[in-house]
């Protein structure tokens, strides 16, 4: 079944992108998969006004 989430087009250094690619090749992922799971790890979760997950 075809994902529904919309694309987005990042323009990145061309080694970079090499660096990326052969990181998800290592953790065995696609590199839309590595940089998805490389921005959940960094970027902090959102939080409602009580402190807590949204």
């Amino acid at each position: 079944m075809a994902r529904i989430d919309p694309p987005l087009v990042v323009r990145l250094p061309a080694a970079l992108k090499e660096r990326l690619r052969q990181e998800a090749l290592d953790e065995r992922r696609t590199l839309t998969g590595q940089v998805i799971h490389i921005l959940e790890k960094t970027l902090p979760t959102e939080t409602t006004k009580t402190g807590k997950a949204a």
